[in-house]
């Protein structure tokens, strides 16, 4: 049974007896994936079969991903890259 209409942008409510107006949901969407600048607000995301989660990039389907272009670290680089990079450069 719907019991009322809601303005509310961030759906704090969740409830299955409140509808949310247009302007309500619109701002909840701006809210998750920005304001056009680029950023995506979610917990993982998945393109393709590409999966990106907190701090992994992985695929769903468990196939290797190919990078076609160098890429440059900003940061540190540990672990298992370090040490093949170490290899390929001998």
């Amino acid at each position: 049974v719907i019991s009322e209409f809601s303005t509310d942008g961030t759906f704090t409510a969740n409830s299955d007896e409140i509808v949310p107006t247009q302007r309500a949901i619109k701002t909840y969407i701006s809210s998750q994936i920005g304001g056009g600048a680029g950023e995506l607000n979610v917990n993982s995301m998945v393109a393709g079969v590409v999966q990106i989660n907190s701090n992994q990039i992985t695929t769903t389907t468990g196939v290797a991903i190919n990078i076609a272009s160098s890429i440059n670290f900003q940061a540190g680089v540990s672990g298992q890259p370090l040490a093949i990079n170490y290899f390929l450069k001998a």
